[in-house]
């Protein structure tokens, strides 16, 4: 018996398809055929029938935790202000504008935004940077 778990499991298409050369290549993440080659790993898959060892696609998002010390979540805390972003994709903070009304007011003269955006405005960060 060969040993197939370092090689993802290859299949041609049907003889009508086969024209385009194009291979299917089976994800043991998330248990679908993919026509791309490109963009697989190869380790150990927590997946709904528990873990698997074998190839899977880089088409899942995953968001860790993160492993940061007390010292860091305390500095964000205390610096929170120092490190607001004016714009989060796109969109002006309301934290921001709080924070730092007097560069908003040179913004709005510099034309890099105006008083319609300033005033609707939204919370953009939330949480994320404490």
């Amino acid at each position: 018996m060969i040993d197939c778990s370092n090689y993802a499991i290859i299949e041609l298409l049907p003889q009508e398809r086969r024209e385009d050369k194009m291979k299917l290549i089976f994800c043991v993440k998330c248990q679908k055929k993919h026509t791309s080659d490109w963009g697989w790993t190869h380790k150990k898959w927590d997946t709904p029938v528990g873990v698997v060892d074998g190839w899977g696609c880089n088409k899942h998002p995953t968001k860790g935790h993160e492993w940061t010390t007390d010292a860091i979540r305390e500095g964000r805390r205390k610096y929170r202000k120092e490190l607001l972003q004016s714009h989060r994709g796109g969109e002006l903070s309301k934290e921001y504008v709080e924070a730092y009304p007097n560069q908003v007011s040179a913004m709005i003269k510099e034309g890099v935004t105006t008083k319609e955006k300033v005033k609707n405005c939204k919370n953009v960060w939330g949480n994320d940077n404490v």
